[in-house]
Parts: structure tokens; sequence; C-alpha cells
């Protein structure tokens, strides 16, 4: 278990809706780390379209680029291709949400952006409806694959975003 330490290279991993944005936001408001959402170096978002991929050369410089700051917040969904951001992390924390949470929280989340209440992906229907539908095979197919990469003696799990924020602020010093 990882106690009592510097936590300057945080990464956060969930499903989707799990509050890994909610928590590196929270996070960057107390210790003004920068943030990376995997999400914006995966997918193209100056694509015309939705949902298309970044080339995995551009994808990882970007990542190669944002390893070199010496404090950061990292937070996705991805784990194949993490393995350096995994051994450079100081703490891996691991939000393991309800997954009827996760798609209460993946609802409302689109539909705050379909209103204008929150900038983000221009999702449609379909791509919502994919995304809740991988989030049921997240824990029995995706979640597991983190445990294999990254070093489990960094790895922190928390049923919920509000959890991981005070353990972090508490212990980190």
């Amino acid at each position: 278990m990882v106690l009592l330490m510097k936590f300057q290279k945080i990464h956060i991993f969930g499903a989707p809706g799990s509050g890994k944005s909610y928590l590196a936001k929270m996070l960057n408001s107390y210790y003004c780390y920068p943030i990376l959402d995997l999400d914006n170096i995966f997918w193209d978002n100056s694509s015309c379209s939705y949902g298309i991929k970044n080339n995995p050369q551009i994808r990882n410089a970007l990542l190669s680029k944002f390893l070199q700051n010496q404090k950061y917040i990292i937070e996705g969904v991805y784990y194949n291709w993490l393995s350096q951001a995994f051994n450079d992390a100081d703490v891996i924390i691991v939000l393991k949400v309800n997954v009827w949470k996760r798609c209460y929280f993946i609802l409302k989340r689109f539909c705050k952006r379909k209103i204008g209440l929150e900038k983000g992906k221009n999702e449609t229907f379909l791509s919502t409806f994919r995304l809740l539908k991988w989030n049921f095979y997240f824990d029995t197919q995706h979640a597991k694959a983190i445990y294999n990469l990254a070093p489990n003696n960094k790895i922190l799990e928390f049923a919920n975003a509000n959890d991981a924020f005070s353990y972090i602020i508490t212990h980190n010093m």
C-alpha cells in the first residue's frame, strides 16, 4: 500500500462515467498540476467527424512530451499503450464505481452537452449507446488489464472520486 509519500505524478484510471475527469479537476484546483485527458490525444479532435482515432505515432509523441513534466495528472480509460505513464506515476488511482452509477453519469453528461450546459465532444446518440454497452464489459474485460500492466505497489482503489481526493490530499506529504 502507498502511504505518506509525495504524489507529484498522478494517474487516474477508471471506466467511463467513473469520475476520472471530476477527480482530475478537483486535484488540479488543489495542486495546480497540469492535466492530460487521454481522450484528447487518443481521438483526433481536429477531425470533422466524431470518433476518429489519432495516429498512434502522434498520440505517443504527445504522451511522451507530457510525461516530461515534473508534476501532472493523467486521466483516462486507456491502458495498453501507457506502460511508460504507469511506470512514471507516483500513484495510480483506480476508480471502481458501480456500473449503474456510471451509466447514469454517462447519460447525464450526454444530456448536459446536448443542451449546452457542458462543453465536450459532439457525441451522437449512437456513440453514447455504444459507450454504455462498452461500459458493461469494462469491469470483466478491461479493468483487469491494468493490473497486468501497472506496478501493483502504486495502485490504490476507491469507490468514488471524493474518497480518492480526500486520501490524496491527506497523504500527500
